[in-house]
């Protein structure tokens, strides 16, 4: 009964980082011009990515950090830069050059803005890293990194199973509206990346106080 209530705290968890809906919105953006073959295997694609990203993360995570010497409040920073870069192009109309390829016929799946900066750090953010590496740490033991290894693959299908909803919604909306969506997002992704940034600069400091 205990490792089930581990295992469901760690799926909640890691659900409110990698939040399925949020991507859902912005996955659209960076597999514009796919074919729905092309757009199921960027959904695939997508969440291998994320999942060997988390997977790392509870693994590993907290080691390559410390090796390299930053702090997750300066990885938090990192990631709101990234993300606030992204959303303005988005809101000035390049959000095509944000797939990593501006081909009429480019497949989205090969695309390198699949991986950066939707994979990362839009889904699996600096948010969804820390949670893994925390949920890992809590208690070392073999039975709760199986427990958080459980979470990441629930939380995978549950991500791939919304990317592939967006998939079959974005075949049906114009691409006009998806260019004012496009848009949109594009604000929310600066406003995304300004509270993250702002938030690690200020833990970044506050620790050193």
């Amino acid at each position: 009964m205990l490792y089930l209530h581990y295992f469901l705290h760690a799926t909640v968890a890691l659900l409110a980082m990698v939040n399925p809906l949020e991507a859902v919105q912005f996955f659209p953006t960076f597999t514009q011009g796919g074919s729905p073959a092309q757009l199921r295997q960027a959904a695939l694609k997508a969440t291998f990515y994320a999942f060997m990203i988390l997977t790392v993360s509870a693994l590993v995570g907290r080691y390559i950090l410390m090796a390299f010497g930053i702090s997750t409040s300066a990885f938090q920073a990192a990631g709101g830069l990234v993300i606030m870069t992204v959303g303005f192009r988005m809101l000035w109309g390049m959000g095509q050059d944000c797939s990593g390829s501006n081909a009429p016929n480019a497949n989205p799946a090969e695309s390198v803005g699949l991986l950066v900066p939707f994979v990362m750090p839009i889904v699996t953010g600096p948010g969804a890293i820390t949670t893994a590496i925390t949920l890992v740490t809590r208690q070392e033991t073999m039975q709760n990194l199986i427990i958080v290894q459980a979470a990441i693959v629930v939380n995978a299908v549950i991500l791939w199973l919304s990317l592939r909803a967006s998939v079959m919604l974005s075949k049906r909306i114009g691409h006009r509206i998806q260019d004012l969506i496009s848009r949109f997002m594009g604000l929310i992704l600066l406003a995304i990346g300004s509270q993250l940034l702002m938030t690690g600069v200020r833990t970044f400091f506050v620790d050193r106080i």
